[in-house]
């Protein structure tokens, strides 16, 4: 989690202003999509003996923690 906040710190502002800019700029939503499924994959990787095996619960609890470790996440935590 360290190295993942630290990435945000260089990257993170960058990463939401990509987001924010996604509607003007359609290129950026086939980047941002690469974006979201490396994260999820990062997730599956990490936390694969502990995520549950059935798909649905399976895919909630991913969708959650990525939720919890999004870039937006830590820009609105960030600033609070």
């Amino acid at each position: 989690m360290h190295a993942l906040v630290g990435e945000y710190e260089r990257s993170g502002d960058a990463n939401v202003r990509w987001v924010a800019s996604s509607e003007q700029i359609p290129e950026l939503v086939r980047l941002l999509d690469e974006g979201r499924a490396s994260h999820q994959g990062w997730i599956v990787a990490l936390f694969e003996a502990s995520l549950p095996s059935g798909a649905s619960a399976r895919r909630r609890t991913v969708l959650a923690a990525h939720a919890a470790t999004d870039v937006y996440t830590w820009n609105q935590a960030r600033f609070r």
